[in-house]
């Protein structure tokens, strides 16, 4: 009969309720004390399994023992035996079961003590294996012995070989685990391990030997030792200052005693098990000034903080703290440093206002206007400030900047609509808004920041450049830089007879993985390009890197090449500067001896001797840009290119006029026309096979009223 159900009843059925719940704990408590009578018998079972397993072991080690002593003393089983041999014969075999129990308990005993004492128990395995091999090897030689001595008739008995290897493994296993662990006790007695080892940590020691930091990863420690580590770094490591603790194995207890460490600073835990208790053990740390804290502590956890107002520095920006725990800390008057949780918005600043903090750390979600506002109110001024991260920003909260005004350096990325707010923070002087997405309409704008501003940066924008011109003139006073302005080619000014590629200057190349050339023949290089910026340096084609070979144009707009041997390269330039948004025709030829420039046809300077064979490269062959040494596009190139072609012969010896369309024929490696593009490649026009691949540059077409139109190209 179930021992609850009768109490259920009585308590939700017909009778006295008060007698009804008396039942059902009664019931209670008789089923508790079922469970605990079945443990217990379970324990008893086991000891008995374990005493009836030693008496078993003990009794056929006694019987091989008698036997053996019978043997050894040329005893036969005939009925001859004395009364000696006899009382001999009985005391071995009670003692059997008697040293079975005796040596399993033991063995247990040391073994545990030695667990106790640090003892790895993955060694056990090799310990009873160990004792096992001994066993079999002692059970072999007497054997041996017996069979010499007594004969290989009398002496293979086959009970008493069973007997022999059984109590032979057995007295090998226990004592080889009762002398291994007996071993490890007297070593630990006799030379406890340093400090360092029982911490299991990475420590910091000053010039007195006083141990000041220490660092711990929890990822290969037992529980066991996890539990008493806070306990043993209080009573052993009172000088320490700085504590760090890694790994999801931290939990609140190991903070318990830390109360204890006397000039514990600096404490830094990384877990992601650490709750709200812990704050209950951090908030006895009257010492504490620097806290980083990783782990499920909520807005419940943060009241905590209240009581830790000697805190200067606090991280909890991987905690699961929102607006609402921010209330909280108002209180860390002395805090300069903080960096707050990952789901704070600007709202939850708002309660951070007037702390006169040096540095605030905020997630995307605070970056805001509204954040902002509250950024600036809760920090003190600063002379330089970058808000390139907040792109939550859209204007308005740029206006509270101009209580810190003057600022020496401003650092943002904005657009367009932000400019009328950015324009009214006349007191700034040095203003970077590079990679940010704004037009010309920071010529209406900025200008009125001119009473200030010394530098302006606006570099990688969408700003043309008339546009920089413009700024230039509005801004006599002030240095403006522009380099690495993307490239956005004007289609009303811009003419071309022939469709073409547009390179922005950023990310936008040609690559070619078939072309390769070793220097064994001549090499003819050419190219129409169109450069788009004034002040812009870039590769043009080639592959060099230590090696191979490159046609480029450097920021006076002047043309370089760079041919590479074993050991030296040959490096030619230009006399004349090629002209900004206009087409220049630009080759090299290599005859095997020299390398001649030629800017529009115009010879430059004399040959130049090359003074070592040439250096082949294995990078890739680049349009518009020069590989790395990891094949990545570097150096690109603003501009446009039309034509380009590469032959295997000396073109060009003299002075000579350009053609506008490269033409085929036996002597040409590869020749790309840039209105030949099929899908994302450029074709190659020899048939040799020598296709580029177009990695994010834009065709041009033939703008309407020229002469001469090409077909837009085939998009597969």
């Amino acid at each position: 009969m179930s021992l609850i159900p009768h109490g259920i009843c009585i308590l939700f059925g017909q009778g006295n309720p008060f007698q009804g719940i008396n039942d059902l704990f009664k019931g209670l408590e008789e089923l508790a004390m079922a469970i605990v009578a079945a443990i217990i018998f379970f324990l008893i079972i086991l000891v008995v399994v374990l005493i009836v397993a030693g008496v078993g072991l003990g009794a056929i080690t006694g019987m091989v023992f008698k036997k053996a002593a019978s043997d050894e003393l040329d005893e036969v089983e005939t009925g001859s035996t004395t009364v000696t041999s006899r009382i001999r014969g009985c005391l071995i075999l009670l003692a059997g079961p008697v040293f079975g129990v005796g040596a399993l308990l033991f063995s247990f005993s040391a073994f545990l003590a030695a667990e106790n004492r640090g003892f790895d128990e993955d060694w056990l395995p090799v310990v009873v294996i160990l004792g096992v091999v001994v066993g079999i090897v002692f059970a072999a030689w007497y054997q041996r012995r017996r069979i010499r001595r007594l004969g290989e008739e009398k002496a293979n008995g086959i009970l008493f070989l069973f007997g022999l290897l059984v109590s032979s493994v057995f007295i090998g296993v226990m004592g080889s685990v009762s002398v291994t662990s007996l071993v490890y006790i007297a070593w630990e007695k006799m030379e406890p391990p340093p400090l360092e080892q029982q911490l299991k940590s990475s420590l910091e020691i000053d010039k007195s030997d006083n141990i000041i930091a220490i660092k711990l990863d929890t990822e290969y420690l037992s529980w066991n030792d996890l539990r008493s580590w806070g306990k043993l770094v209080s009573e052993e490591v009172r000088t320490v200052r700085k504590i760090e603790l890694l790994g999801d194995k931290v939990t609140n207890e190991m903070f318990v005693h830390f109360e204890n460490l006397p000039e514990l600073e600096e404490l830094y835990i990384h877990s992601s098990t650490v709750t709200d208790e812990v704050m209950l053990y951090l908030v006895k740390i009257k010492t504490l000034k620097r806290l980083t804290i990783e782990g499920n502590i909520s807005d419940e956890g943060f009241k905590g903080f209240q009581q830790l107002g000697q805190l200067t520095d606090l991280d909890v920006s991987k905690t699961v703290g929102t607006d609402v725990g921010m209330q909280h800390l108002r209180s860390l008057t002395n805090l300069s440093s903080l960096a707050v949780p990952q789901r704070v918005t600007g709202r939850g600043l708002v309660h951070l206002q007037d702390m006169q903090l040096k540095s605030l750390i905020l997630p995307a979600s605070a970056k805001t206007d509204l954040g902002l506002e509250h950024y600036v109110v809760a920090c003190e001024p600063q002379a330089e400030l970058d808000l390139t991260s907040w792109e939550g920003v859209e204007g308005p909260g740029l206006l509270f900047l101009r209580d810190w005004l003057p600022l020496n350096k401003l650092t943002l990325k904005i657009e367009d609509s932000a400019l009328f707010y950015l324009g009214q923070l006349a007191g700034i002087v040095e203003l970077s808004i590079s990679e940010s997405d704004v037009s010309d309409a920071a010529i209406e704008h900025l200008p009125r920041l001119d009473f200030h501003l010394k530098r302006l940066d606006v570099s990688q924008t969408n700003v043309s450049l008339q546009g920089l011109s413009q700024l230039r003139s509005a801004l006599p006073e002030c240095v403006v830089t522009g380099a690495k302005l993307r490239s956005r080619i004007n289609r009303a000014t811009y003419h071309s007879r022939y469709a073409a590629i547009e390179f922005d200057g950023r990310e936008s190349y040609l690559s070619v993985g078939s072309f390769k050339y070793d220097g064994s023949y001549p090499l003819t290089a050419e190219v129409w390009v169109w450069p788009a910026l004034e002040e812009y340096a870039g590769a043009i084609m080639g592959n060099a890197r230590q090696s191979g070979f490159t046609l480029s144009l450097d920021s006076e707009r002047l043309i370089h090449v760079s041919f590479h041997g074993r050991g030296a390269t040959t490096r030619v330039q230009s006399d004349m500067a090629i002209p900004v948004r206009a087409w220049s025709h630009v080759a090299f030829v290599y005859d095997g001896n020299a390398v001649t420039l030629f800017v529009n046809g115009m010879q430059q300077n004399q040959p130049t001797g090359v003074r070592r064979e040439h250096h082949a490269s294995r990078k890739l062959f680049m349009m518009g840009a020069d590989p790395s040494y990891t094949n990545k596009a570097t150096n690109i190139f603003a501009g446009v290119i039309r034509e380009v072609r590469l032959s295997r012969t000396v073109r060009y010896d003299q002075s000579f006029i350009p053609i506008e369309r490269f033409q085929s024929d036996a002597e040409t490696i590869a020749l790309y026309h840039m209105d030949a593009m099929v899908g994302d490649t450029v074709e190659d026009a020899t048939g040799n096979g020598h296709t580029a691949s177009i990695n994010g540059a834009t065709w041009l077409a033939v703008q309407s009223g020229d002469d001469h139109k090409s077909a837009p190209p085939e998009e597969k």
